[in-house]
């Protein structure tokens, strides 16, 4: 640890490089290898996964899981969804690593087998995270089908036609042009409520640890 560092109690920091004015909250766990750099801000009860980077002056909210470096966004939230589905900054925030763990979280939750539906707008960020979820959900074997750039109420209509388990449309945010909005929808055509998020996010974080234990 560096200088100015503040640490809660009972947190765990094994093997790692806490950097100038960090605080670190109560309960936290960073595991083997991370890197913390100068003025960030980790909540309580925060689970940091091994051999990460953080670079400086970011926030990690309380009972946030970060399974990957921290390197360009500000902030990392304790929710993966928002009101809009999974939102962020296009290829800082949201990146094309960032959507292969969302295709495998949704793959192992819809199950081997499962028909999933796919669309985007024709924004190229949009193209691109479509084919880091497509190319994991086929990985988890799921059958796609991709209707490239139809909108959402195409998307929609077609769930359930033959048999859909669900559907994902990737879209840049109307909010902010940077953003990029990746909204589910399940077997009824409705968006993803608060149950079908809840799976979706344990599925996903049940990744991230597999990934880290590999």
């Amino acid at each position: 640890m560096w200088s100015n560092v503040t640490v809660g109690a009972e947190t765990q920091i094994k093997e790692d490089v806490i950097g100038n004015a960090t605080r670190i909250g109560c309960r936290t766990v960073v595991q083997i290898g991370t890197v913390i750099s100068d003025e960030c801000t980790i909540g309580s009860d925060v689970v940091i996964r091994t051999n990460l980077r953080i670079w400086p002056n970011k926030v990690i909210e309380s009972g946030s899981v970060l399974s990957s470096s921290l390197v360009w966004g500000e902030k990392w939230n304790k929710s993966l969804f928002n009101a809009y589905g999974i939102s962020g900054l296009g290829n800082i925030e949201i990146t094309p690593e960032f959507a292969a763990k969302i295709g495998s979280a949704y793959g192992a939750f819809a199950g081997e087998g499962a028909y999933i539906l796919t669309s985007r707008d024709e924004h190229r960020p949009a193209k691109m995270i479509e084919r880091g979820i497509i190319s994991d959900l086929l990985s988890a074997g799921i059958k796609v089908g991709d209707l490239r750039g139809l909108p959402i109420p195409v998307v929609r209509y077609q769930i359930g036609s033959e048999c859909e388990a669900g559907g994902i449309y990737i879209r840049q945010s109307p909010r902010d042009g940077r953003a990029i909005d990746i909204k589910f929808f399940n077997s009824k055509r409705l968006k993803a409520n608060n149950s079908y998020r809840l799976c979706i996010i344990l599925s996903f974080n049940s990744i991230s640890f597999y990934s880290w234990r590999a």
